[in-house]
């Protein structure tokens, strides 16, 4: 059977059953036969096909991998929200955009002070004629208006060519396009810098493990994985979310749901998925009767369809930009039997973080079986365990019995609390034949006491 893949490419198998010192699933031992993880021989071609048919949906990197199609006035919408569409184009997209902004707004006053010119009469004189006031001095041709309307826009300072008093309508418009430069330098420069500031970048300091692990953890089937933040500056609020997605689900109703989420607990309940990220931490997902891994088994995950989508948020302590960074994990990317190695070790400096180690696994015990099987299992020894229980409370209540109708002793209803080892069973039993307050020990190692109700 497939497994899922180590950290060397290969791929951890089961042992054959006459290996294992349990076969049974029911045993003395709390847990089925665990056993250290071993190599496994490469899927079939076939089965892979299979299993990878559909595409990721988060890349590595946090990337989305999807394309929206047919949207209803999809250039309209973004057309409105303009600023936004400016500050998600890439870097030299946005150069190009404002510079072509800025060229177009020189060309077009270019022209209007051209026509001002041509309209006022001032192409009709010779350049410095003194009976002639023309409307911009030192205008000849569109190159010349061209370049005054550049002079106008950026405020470099006009040197001969210049405005002049005798046309009002210059004034006025020297003032006009002196706003729409305005406008446009402030708009480009909020753009800039709102991409500056971004915290879009930051999520390159933050480190997520290859690889997710799954086994005992506390006594407990678990799924783990790694989160690190490189830098000194701090996260606040930092908490983690975990989805899974299944790429295809067919419904009871026969409905087929695609990109089905899933969520994960990673103790969003009692508060612990909120992280202090100051040295890396392993994030643990208890597998309990909630989890969408109760029913996943070694065997069996090598054969899952299905996406561990993790996202990482928090507030930056620099700038106080929210931060969003995602990462996923494939069923061929979680190891079955693993645990990370310890990466932090104790110098006479403070706390040593090795990050050579920080994708780095070891193999532990743990059993192939899932979690189902293995609650199961639980149930059905602690349910013998109560029968045995029982049996040795009815056994040694008919030994008290036995002794208090020699003594001929009267009692009216009792409450019998029978202590073994670390578990207590309570019996409530009526007889007539018990002294009020009587209290018996049996010499087998377990002790009765009995008391008036």
């Amino acid at each position: 059977m497939d497994g899922a893949p180590t950290r060397n490419g290969r791929i951890p198998r089961s042992p054959p059953l006459h290996q294992h010192s349990q076969v049974s699933l029911i045993s003395d031992s709390s847990t089925p036969g665990e056993r250290t993880p071993m190599k496994k021989a490469s899927m079939t071609s076939s089965e892979a096909v299979v299993r990878r048919r559909w595409p990721r949906f988060v890349s590595k990197d946090g990337t989305c991998n999807y394309r929206n199609h047919h949207v209803p006035l999809h250039k309209r919408r973004y057309i409105r929200d303009f600023f936004t569409s400016l500050v998600d184009l890439r870097w030299r997209y946005s150069i190009l955009s404002f510079s072509a902004a800025f060229v177009m707004s020189w060309f077009l006053f270019g022209i209007v002070w051209y026509i001002v010119s041509l309209v006022h009469g001032d192409f009709d004189h010779e350049v410095g004629d003194p009976d002639f006031e023309p409307c911009v001095s030192e205008m000849r041709d569109f190159t010349s208006s061209f370049l005054f309307s550049l002079e106008t826009q950026t405020t470099i300072g006009y040197g001969s060519r210049h405005a002049r008093d005798s046309c009002g309508f210059g004034a006025f418009l020297v003032a006009f396009q002196s706003v729409v430069g305005l406008i446009i330098d402030t708009l480009m420069i909020g753009v800039f810098l709102t991409k500056l500031a971004r915290p879009k970048k930051r999520a390159h300091t933050l480190l997520f493990s290859e690889q997710a692990c799954i086994a005992n953890r506390d006594g407990k089937l678990s799924l783990m994985f790694r989160i690190a933040d490189i830098r000194r500056s701090h996260i606040v609020e930092a908490h983690v979310r975990v989805f899974v997605v299944r790429h295809h689900r067919k419904t009871i109703e026969g409905e087929e749901l695609y990109l089905n989420f899933e969520d994960v607990n990673v103790g969003f309940d009692n508060g612990t998925d909120r992280v202090f990220l100051i040295t890396p931490i392993t994030i643990v997902h208890e597998i309990d009767k909630g989890s969408p891994f109760y029913d996943v088994s070694e065997d069996s995950l090598a054969k899952e369809d299905f996406e561990v989508v993790v996202l990482f948020e928090g507030i930056l302590e620099s700038s106080s930009y929210t931060l969003q960074a995602r990462t996923s994990y494939l069923a061929d990317e979680i190891m079955w039997g693993y645990h990370f190695d310890n990466m932090v070790t104790c110098s006479e400096y403070g706390y040593d973080v090795d990050y050579k180690k920080f994708n780095k696994t070891h193999p532990v015990p743990t059993h192939e079986y899932s979690a189902r099987i293995l609650d199961a299992h639980r149930s059905s020894l602690s349910l013998d365990r109560d029968v045995d229980n029982n049996r040795q409370c009815k056994s040694n209540l008919d030994r008290v019995r036995d002794d208090d109708d020699d003594r001929g002793v009267d009692s009216k209803r009792l409450s019998m609390a029978l202590a073994y080892e670390n578990e207590v069973h309570t019996m409530v039993c009526s007889d007539n034949e018990w002294g009020q307050g009587d209290h018996v020990r049996v010499e087998n190692g377990q002790k009765v006491t009995c008391t008036k109700l």
